[in-house]
């Protein structure tokens, strides 16, 4: 079964070279864990280190051979501070505010001219209908894992099975990580650059326009 999700993205790049004193905190490095036999066991490990670091992800959606979204973010541990751009947009939460910013006029001119490339105020409740709810970026692996039937290894660390009526995979790393989320050959999230710095800032108040965000194109998805 299917579900309405919004998609949007941004990737944030990480700092190069300084001097030791000003250096830029690397992504943290965790130790290798050992996963148990049973599969649902072992993704059960995957859920319980969701959520502990910051994280970069990637996102894709392919709904017919003419369609396709795709979205990159980088995401603070507790999932309450982060932002998100796609092809025409950026969404941004810095705890429990809301910023949306469309960049590109859509093909129907629902967006109004005057929110073309500036922020827009959105109550926190704007996401509630959108794959950036309370629990992004860890939903979809999660519900698989805990919810999911007929799991079985399917490689190294790599786990199928079906969610509801799709068949799903996840991928776990050496630390016992989710790294790797699809559903059927429509959806697929990744996870990397765990505990990658996260500097989210609100935007400058100059920037912000009046009036109530328009919500941006939904597309299908699950998880």
């Amino acid at each position: 079964m299917r579900y309405l999700v919004v998609g949007l993205a941004v990737v944030l790049g990480l700092s190069a070279c300084a001097a030791p004193k000003d250096e830029v905190p690397r992504p943290e490095v965790a130790p290798s864990v050992s996963l148990p036999a049973d599969p649902k066991a072992a993704l059960a490990v995957g859920s319980g280190k969701a959520g502990t670091q910051s994280v970069r992800v990637g996102y894709r959606f392919t709904g017919s051979p003419t369609y396709e979204v795709k979205y990159t973010a980088v995401v603070d541990a507790a999932g309450t501070t982060w932002e998100a751009t796609g092809d025409s947009w950026v969404l941004r939460r810095v705890r429990d505010d809301v910023w949306v910013k469309v960049t590109k006029p859509d093909e129907l001119g629902a967006v109004p001219e005057s929110q073309i490339n500036t922020w827009v105020k959105a109550p926190l409740n704007y996401l509630d209908q959108t794959s950036f709810k309370g629990g992004f970026p860890w939903n979809a692996p999660r519900t698989a894992a805990e919810t999911g039937t007929g799991i079985t290894a399917a490689g190294d660390r790599t786990y199928t099975g079906r969610l509801r009526d799709e068949s799903f995979t996840l991928s776990l790393d050496e630390a016992g990580r989710f790294t790797r989320a699809t559903a059927g050959d429509f959806l697929e999230m990744t996870f990397s650059d765990f505990g990658t710095p996260v500097a989210v800032e609100p935007p400058p108040a100059g920037e912000v326009s009046p009036g109530p965000p328009v919500f941006l194109p939904a597309h299908v998805g699950i998880m």
